[in-house]
């Protein structure tokens, strides 16, 4: 387990508690600044080995980078990635859209 950060909703320059298991293969959040941390610290991982993103809650300080993951790996990184969010996060809808070029019913 390798710790990306822990802070708060009010704080957005700490990232809420945020996780790379196995070796770098699932990222567990992606809140305000944790694809700044990723593209800095962890470019091995974020480049090579990420696959699966799991997102606890719809909190922003839970997907505050998470559109910008999706985007960097939709257009750059190009490699398979899973999301897990809940359906209610606007992130899902996000995803959609990047996917297909259209928003799910809400």
């Amino acid at each position: 387990v390798e710790v990306l950060g822990t802070g708060s909703a009010f704080r957005p320059e700490l990232t809420n508690t945020s996780f790379l298991l196995l070796n770098g293969k699932i990222l567990v959040d992606c809140g305000y600044n944790v694809f700044q941390k990723l593209t800095r610290d962890y470019k091995k991982q974020l480049d090579e080995e990420l696959r699966y993103v799991f997102v606890t809650h719809g909190h922003d300080d839970h997907i505050g980078s998470l559109q910008t993951l999706i985007y960097y790996n939709e257009f750059i990184r190009k490699s398979p990635l899973t999301i897990y969010l809940p359906y209610s996060v606007f992130a899902y809808h996000l995803y959609n859209f990047i996917k297909n070029g259209k928003i799910s019913k809400f």
